[in-house]
C-alpha cells in the first residue's frame, strides 16, 4: 500500500483507502489499502488514529490533494502536537484518508493523476459515463441520451421543453430520491424535484452548481442537481458499508486505550456520520471525537425531536451515544456552497438568508450548525491558536469560523478554506478531550 506523502513534511505521510460508489473497498496490485493500516495499529504502536474524509467534487487526484493539505496543516501545529504528547505517554498518531467516488465524470485512476473533461470521451460517449457515474439502468440511458441530444442544440428557449422535462424526472426515478421528510435519509433533504426551477434559476444566472451559463449548460443544470443530490446519497451508503466496516476493523484490530477520531467536510460529514452511527451493527467502543468541518447535511441531523418534522428524531440522532468526546461543527458566512447553494438545491429559493428568524426546514450544518438538540449546542468563536477549547465529553458544539474559513471565490466561496492553523487547532483539541 503506497504512503502519501504530505507536501512540506518530508518524514509524515499518511494512508489512503479508496472505496468504490457501492462502498467496496478496492484493491491495488491485488491487495487492500487497509491491510497496513490494520497492521500499522496492531504492531505499532498507535495511540490516535485520524480517519478522514473529503466531501462532494472529490475525485483521487482531489482527495490527494486535499488530505496533503489538511494533514500539512495538522502538523504544522507544533504546539498542539506537544500538548497531546505531553497527555498522552507514547502518543503517536496515523492518518488515514478515505476516498470515495464523489465528482461525477472524475478521475478514479488511484495510480496517478488522470485528464479527463466532459465531452472528451476517449472511446466511451457522454451517456456511458454519465449513467456509469449516476445510475446505469435502461430508463436512465434513454432520458440521459434525450437530455445530451438536446443540450447540443442552439438556442434559448424560456421554459424547459416538456420531454427533456420528462427525461429528468424520469431519471429522478431511477436514481431512488427521496423528498420532503426531515428524519430520513440525508439525501431525501430536498423539496420534491422540480426540473424547471433548476432551469430557470441557471438560465437567470441565479445559480448553477457549476454548470456555467448559455443554453447549453443551463439545460444540463437539472442534472448537476441531481448529482448533488446522488452523491449525497452515496456518501451515506459508503460510510454506513465501506466506511463503518473499516472503522469497526481499526478497533478490532487496535488495543482498546487506542483512540479514533473522525473528520469530515462537507458531504464527507456525512461518511464519518454514517460511520460512526453504522446501521445493523455497533461499533465496538465509541469514537473518541468528531470534528464536521462545513457539513453540507441537514441541520436536524441530529435532533432527538423535530418540530418541524412531527417530532420525528434526525437521521442521526443517535450519533451523541457513539461518540465519547466532543462533536465540534464549523460555520462560516463565506461558505455560499452550503449557505446559498445548498438551500436551492433542495428546491427552497426563498431560504438563503443568514439572517432568519426561526431557522429554515431545509439548511445545511456548515452554514446553521447542529441545531434541535437536548440540551442544545454550544455556541462559540472558533479559539485562536493558543486559546484554549473548554470541551466536555458527548456534547456537541458549533463554531463560528468565519475568521478564518474566509477566502474563496466562485460560487462555493470559501467552502473549501479549510486547511486554516485555528481548524486543524479544532482537530486536535477536540482529540485531546476524546
Amino acid at each position: 500500500m503506497p504512503i502519501e506523502q504530505v507536501p512540506g513534511h518530508e518524514d509524515s505521510g499518511y494512508d489512503l483507502v479508496c472505496f468504490d460508489k457501492r462502498g467496496d473497498e478496492r484493491k491495488e496490485n491485488g491487495r487492500f489499502f487497509s491491510e497496513e493500516v490494520l497492521r500499522a495499529v496492531q504492531h505499532d504502536g498507535i495511540t490516535d488514529v485520524f480517519v478522514l474524509s473529503h466531501g462532494w467534487k472529490g475525485d483521487v487526484p482531489a482527495a490527494r490533494d486535499q488530505y496533503g493539505r489538511w494533514i500539512g496543516a495538522m502538523l504544522a501545529n507544533a504546539d498542539d502536537i506537544a500538548a497531546m504528547a505531553a497527555n498522552r505517554p507514547g502518543f503517536k498518531p496515523l492518518f488515514v484518508g478515505v476516498h470515495w467516488p464523489s465528482l461525477p465524470w472524475g478521475a478514479e485512476d488511484i495510480a496517478g493523476p488522470v485528464s479527463f473533461a466532459l465531452g472528451d470521451d476517449g472511446g466511451r460517449s457522454i451517456i456511458d459515463d454519465a449513467a456509469d457515474a449516476l445510475v446505469d439502468t435502461p430508463k436512465a440511458r434513454e432520458a440521459l441520451a434525450t437530455i445530451f441530444e438536446y443540450a447540443a442544440k442552439p438556442g434559448d428557449p424560456p421554459d424547459i421543453p416538456d420531454t427533456v422535462r420528462q427525461a429528468y424526472l424520469q431519471l429522478n426515478r431511477e436514481l431512488e430520491l427521496g423528498s420532503g421528510d426531515l428524519g430520513d435519509k440525508p439525501d431525501d433533504d430536498r423539496a420534491p424535484f422540480d426540473p424547471d426551477r433548476a432551469y430557470c434559476q441557471a438560465k437567470n444566472d441565479i445559480v448553477s452548481f457549476g454548470a456555467g451559463g448559455g443554453v447549453g449548460k443551463a439545460i444540463l443544470s437539472p442534472l448537476v442537481q441531481l448529482s448533488f443530490w446522488t452523491m449525497k446519497k452515496r456518501a451515506r451508503e459508503v460510510g454506513e458499508s465501506g466506511v463503518a466496516t473499516f472503522v469497526r476493523a481499526i478497533m478490532k484490530a487496535s488495543p482498546p486505550q487506542t483512540r479514533l477520531h473522525l473528520m469530515g467536510h462537507s458531504f464527507g460529514c456525512i461518511v464519518v456520520a454514517a460511520a460512526a452511527v453504522g446501521r445493523g451493527t455497533d461499533l465496538p467502543r465509541p469514537v473518541s471525537s468528531m470534528v464536521l468541518v462545513q457539513g453540507a447535511l441537514s441541520l436536524w441531523s441530529f435532533a432527538p425531536k423535530i418540530a418541524l418534522d412531527g417530532g420525528r428524531p434526525g437521521y442521526f440522532s443517535a450519533l451523541s451515544g457513539k461518540v465519547a468526546g466532543p462533536i465540534v461543527t464549523t460555520q462560516s458566512s463565506h461558505d455560499s456552497a452550503v449557505g446559498r447553494l445548498y438551500p436551492l438545491a433542495a428546491g427552497i429559493a426563498d431560504q438563503v438568508a443568514l439572517d432568519l428568524p426561526d431557522f429554515p426546514r431545509y439548511g445545511a450544518v456548515g452554514t446553521f450548525g447542529a441545531q434541535g438538540l437536548s440540551p442544545d449546542a454550544t455556541g462559540m468563536a472558533m479559539p485562536t491558536l493558543g486559546q484554549a477549547h473548554d470541551y466536555r465529553p458527548r456534547c456537541v458544539y458549533n463554531l463560528d469560523a468565519s475568521t478564518y474559513i474566509c477566502e474563496g471565490d466562485g460560487l462555493g466561496g470559501a467552502h473549501n478554506d479549510i486547511a486554516k492553523p485555528e481548524v486543524a487547532h479544532a482537530v486536535w483539541r477536540a482529540a485531546a478531550a476524546g
